[in-house]
């Protein structure tokens, strides 16, 4: 069985908790405010093609069809498809790899990867040519994922090796070396470097085994804390990057 096939295996057998842990109005909250806020601002959406790349139940779809784009979810574990197609009525799930997606070249507009290209190592090289070739000219990569070089990643190291929820081949993205590999396909429209008490304990309150009943109480006091210590992070203090890379035409 391929890494891939055990991540799909993973993430069904999870996927009821997964789903209430990150789908609780908390975790929305932080994303809304921390990521898609943020990796979505000033993009013109109306009408757009936009998949939702390793999808779960469609969060980041709900968000861009409120407004105006046409998502689309796409996810190698069916349970999560299935997830998708319930969560994001009226919107398409796909059951496939990010590696080979089906998709037509040059289709879509947007692809988001919210948390999922570290579950694809060491193939992530390989996923970002895939989202390369799908996305129309000029389209655009939006993604959240932890990073390499913090001193959160240092404790994220030993944690996988040691914790259930993570398959073995869960590792952070190495930015730097991904930027010299893709800089002929890819400008680097940004990249912001965040993440801190509320990203560990309100958004990865699975990881810490949190109850989801409890988060409604300590949320907002964390929320208000992790805005207020947003402007002091930097890549080796942050939990995770943010970013927006636009395609390159191929030569």
């Amino acid at each position: 069985m391929d890494l891939e096939q055990k991540q799909a295996q993973h993430y069904d057998a999870i996927s009821e908790e997964y789903n209430a842990h990150y789908g609780d109005p908390q975790s929305i909250r932080y994303r809304h405010r921390f990521v898609f806020g943020p990796l979505l601002r000033g993009l013109e959406l109306n009408g757009a093609t936009f998949l939702d790349a390793m999808c779960g139940q469609g969060e980041v779809s709900e968000f861009v069809r409120a407004r105006g784009a046409k998502p689309m979810g796409l996810d190698v574990s069916p349970e999560q498809v299935k997830s998708y197609e319930r969560h994001c009525q009226g919107s398409t799930g796909i059951c496939a790899s990010i590696l080979d997606t089906g998709l037509d070249s040059e289709s879509v507009d947007y692809v988001s990867v919210i948390g999922g290209l570290h579950h694809v190592q060491p193939d992530v090289p390989g996923a970002l040519r895939e989202i390369h070739r799908i996305l129309k000219p000029g389209g655009m990569l939006l993604f959240f994922e932890p990073h390499k070089g913090s001193f959160f990643d240092l404790l994220r190291r030993v944690w996988y090796g040691q914790d259930g929820l993570f398959e073995e081949n869960e590792e952070a993205l190495d930015m730097k070396a991904l930027r010299a590999e893709f800089a002929d396909s890819y400008h680097v429209d940004f990249e912001y470097y965040k993440g801190n008490i509320a990203y560990l304990f309100v958004y990865n309150s699975m990881v810490f085994r949190l109850p989801v009943g409890a988060k409604k109480y300590y949320a907002p006091p964390l929320l208000f804390l992790e805005r207020l210590i947003a402007p002091f992070q930097f890549s080796w203090n942050s939990c995770f990057v943010i970013g927006r890379w636009q395609k390159r035409p191929t030569p």
